[in-house]
């Protein structure tokens, strides 16, 4: 599809109109992604017949990037020269894709994106160049093009691994439950129900791709009932109704776990290192309540997350969160994760990711930084919106409710609420379950922990090895449930 036409890409979602500056950070950031992403997988077997193999993909890629690279030169120094088309098909042949290395090509495909990124930033916008396909093209044309060719075949990959579940389920038991992450509440299923939620933060109303939904699944006359996903159009809505069908079950006095994709906390450190900032408790208390005291969302999702994340940054004097839309960026909050005059690496003071990310990174996918607001799966919007959100739902469940593994007994009188981060892609997800994404994956959350529940291995995760190990730390970060 020309970068002229606008809509999505209907496989991989990339939007056609998206701005050039994200267009380039997300090239820019496809390398650890692709690397990521080719752990899960063996880079020479193909999924399926007639499908390139992984590492065809990555050294596909490496050329997309090399002949985007040198399109954008032609187009700074020789616009009048034009481009020539080029068939992929025919280059993976003579180029013998399926016989390179992968990890050269991981190396080759880091190397190549460097100079296309210099290459980006030198091309005049204005510059057009002939091709004999698309007519007359610019920067921006080519740097869509080369992003949706990033985010697609990022797909591709992560799709052979969702076909290898030794490879991608790590959700598994074996540990004992430790009384300090856990008390069991005395009968061999933990929940009767399993609520799981993918967020969104979006600043307009939105339903379809891209936006929440709610996935609910129950334990009825010993069989589990999945009903479809539903779809609320804002954040209010959606909490407006996650709210009613907890009350509905503790009126049935009915144990339930609800799961939500973002991060609950960030990286250890970040309370007791700037205290005028967050104030006096359990870090993740000091977190909620200070994100809850400066987060304005409204009901039609107008939100100001951008202004927050600027002046959490200024008043530590630290580079924390980053990635915003070009225009709104500054010397304070960039666009993309770039030192900032005046502020002091975050790494110097605090992680990138947190301890059970760490163990995430590799399976089930590329896992993103809570510090990261912006472009391909970040989850730092997600964060900064969602946390208010579950601070206000504590509330109104008081007594009921316990965050874990911040609050780790589960209350087993009159029914109880436990809320857990979930992270859907560490499950083997049937994409034909429903025809989006983000619904067949919190589709398949809740099938997982309600199967783990029945086998009575959700109370391990509930203590992975790794957690009790490193308990102060989960209980300033929080974990994924499902990861040991």
């Amino acid at each position: 599809m020309p970068a002229s036409d606008h809509g999505r890409c209907p496989e991989c979602g990339f939007r056609w109109d998206t701005g050039v500056d994200d267009a380039v950070a997300m090239v820019a950031d496809s390398p650890s992604l692709f690397a990521q992403a080719l752990v899960l997988v063996d880079p020479a077997v193909s999924f399926q017949s007639g499908v390139w193999s992984p590492v065809e993909y990555l050294w596909h890629m490496v050329d997309v990037v090399r002949i985007g690279t040198e399109r954008l030169w032609t187009l700074t120094v020789d616009p009048e020269a034009g481009v020539p088309a080029w068939d992929e098909n025919d280059l993976a042949r003579v180029r013998s894709y399926g016989d390179l290395s992968a990890k050269a090509g991981v190396l080759a495909y880091g190397r190549a994106v460097e100079d296309w990124v210099k290459a980006a930033a030198d091309a005049p916008p204005e510059a057009r160049t002939g091709h004999p396909e698309l007519g007359a093209i610019g920067a921006a044309d080519v740097i869509r093009g080369n992003a949706h060719e990033a985010q697609h075949h990022l797909l591709d990959i992560e799709q052979a691994a969702r076909h290898r579940s030794a490879n991608v389920f790590i959700a598994r038991s074996g540990t004992t439950p430790d009384d300090r992450l856990f008390r069991s509440v005395g009968s061999q299923r933990v929940f009767d129900d399993y609520l799981a939620v993918d967020w969104s933060a979006n600043s307009t109303p939105r339903t379809g791709k891209d936006s929440i939904w709610i996935a609910a699944g129950g334990w009825q006359h010993g069989s589990l009932v999945v009903p479809e996903p539903t779809n609320p159009a804002t954040r209010h809505d959606a909490m407006a109704q996650l709210g009613d069908m907890i009350e509905e079950r503790l009126a049935g006095g009915r144990r339930v776990v609800v799961g939500f994709d973002f991060p609950l906390s960030y990286p250890a450190g970040l309370v007791s290192s700037y205290p005028a900032v967050f104030g006096d408790g359990p870090a993740w208390r000091a977190i909620w309540r200070t994100l809850t005291e400066r987060i304005r969302d409204e009901p039609d999702n107008t939100n100001n997350r951008w202004e927050v994340a600027r002046a959490l940054n200024v008043e530590t004097g630290c580079r924390l969160f980053w990635g915003c839309p070009d225009t709104i960026a500054d010397d304070v909050l960039s666009s993309r994760d770039k030192e900032v005059p005046g502020l002091l690496e975050r790494g110097e003071h605090l992680d990138r990711f947190r301890l059970t990310e760490r163990r995430a990174q590799g399976v089930g996918g590329a896992i993103q930084s809570v510090w990261k607001l912006a472009y391909a799966g970040s989850v730092g919007s997600q964060t900064l919106l969602g946390i208010p959100h579950l601070e206000r739902l504590r509330a109104r469940f008081a007594g009921r409710l316990r965050v874990w593994p911040f609050e780790p007994e589960v209350l087993a009188d009159g029914g109880a609420v436990t809320v857990v981060e979930i992270w859907p892609t560490i499950f083997r997800v049937d994409l034909a379950r429903h025809p989006v994404r983000d619904a067949a994956q919190v589709l398949r959350v809740v099938e997982a922990y309600a199967e783990a529940d029945e086998e009575g291995t959700l109370a391990g995760w509930l203590s992975p090895a790794a957690a009790v190990e490193h308990h102060d730390q989960v209980v300033e970060e929080g974990w994924i449930l499902g990861v040991t």
